[in-house]
This record gives C-alpha cells, structure tokens and sequence, in this order.
C-alpha cells in the first residue's frame, strides 16, 4: 500500500519520524468501508490486543498494545522505553491481531491489521492525542502508515 521505492538490500525506503509516506487508515476506510468499519468494531470490543514485531535477530516478538482508530489513523501507544518500541524504530514493520475474547468461539471472527509503524514526534499531534485519550506518562506513540 506504499508508494515508496525500495532502496539497497530490498528494504523499503520511505517515512521517517514525523513524516507519514504511506497509506492512512482513512484511505483504507474511503476504498473499503464495509471492511474498514468491521475491523474498526472488531478493534473496538476489547482495549487491549497483540502486538507482533521484530526483534534485533529477527524472531517474532508478541507483546500487548492498546490501539485507537481515532483522526483516520490507527494510533499505537506504547510505554517510553518498551522493547516493541526499539523493535519498531529499528524496523518499523509490525502486525497487530485483534483480541480474539474469551471462549474458544473467536465470535466475530479473526482480525489483523500490519504494516509500518511511524513514530509521532509533532507536539501538536502528541498533545491532540494526549488530551483526548489521557494515556499514562511518559509515553510513546506511533501510528500505521501502510
């Protein structure tokens, strides 16, 4: 869903801090609405989901997130200082999986969103963010950008 190119070794070329190259989540929800809208309520069942990134010697690493659809974006906040945060500074690319609830059902079914994962580093938008969610401090944020 990037337009960028790929630079040496085929690794993507692109966003850095701050600057959002990719797809936002309100492009996904213009192209596909019906499908945007039932990942958004799937998100939404739940507060707390499962976070899948890169580690430094490229194994998995699966940790809890709290996700917010909120602006047209998918927001990621993380504790300052959290392993997932070098993980994605290092290499941006992630998967999130939905809270699947309890029981064995999966009602509702099976939901994952991936792609990378760009730091927020405006104070604007940190503020906006901070005022309306009130996440503990410190704390960082990124959001999906393809």
């Amino acid at each position: 869903m990037t337009h960028e190119g790929r630079g040496r070794g085929g690794r993507s070329r692109g966003a850095v801090a701050g600057e959002a190259a990719g797809v936002s989540w309100a492009v996904v929800e213009e192209a596909e609405p019906a499908l945007a809208g039932l990942v958004r309520e799937r998100f939404g069942r739940f507060k707390h989901h499962v976070l899948a990134t890169l580690r430094k010697d490229g194994a998995p690493r699966l940790t809890g997130l709290e996700a917010d659809f909120r602006h047209g974006e998918l927001w990621l906040g993380m504790m300052t200082g959290a392993r997932k945060v070098r993980d994605l500074r290092r290499d941006p690319r992630f998967s999130l999986h939905a809270n699947p609830g309890p029981g064995t059902d999966m009602e509702g079914g099976d939901v994952r969103v991936s792609g990378r994962a760009v730091e927020v580093t405006d104070p604007a938008q940190v503020a906006r963010y901070t005022a309306e969610v009130r996440p503990p401090e410190p704390f960082h944020l990124s959001l999906l950008v393809d």
